[in-house]
């Protein structure tokens, strides 16, 4: 399986901007995503950390 990591995934998978990620960032708000490619489909995912309250 491959892994693939990127920030124009993130891009992508979030539909945000670049500015708009910034601002997630200065919020404390972690966006994680990866790719992984099986047999005959890729699985995209996005893990998102919101700050405690």
């Amino acid at each position: 399986m491959a892994h693939k990591e990127s920030v124009e995934d993130c891009k992508t998978i979030a539909g945000q901007s670049s500015e708009s990620l910034s601002s997630s960032i200065q919020h404390n708000m972690q966006v994680t995503t990866f790719t992984e490619d099986l047999k005959d489909m890729t699985l995209h995912f996005q893990i998102i950390q919101l700050p405690r309250q």
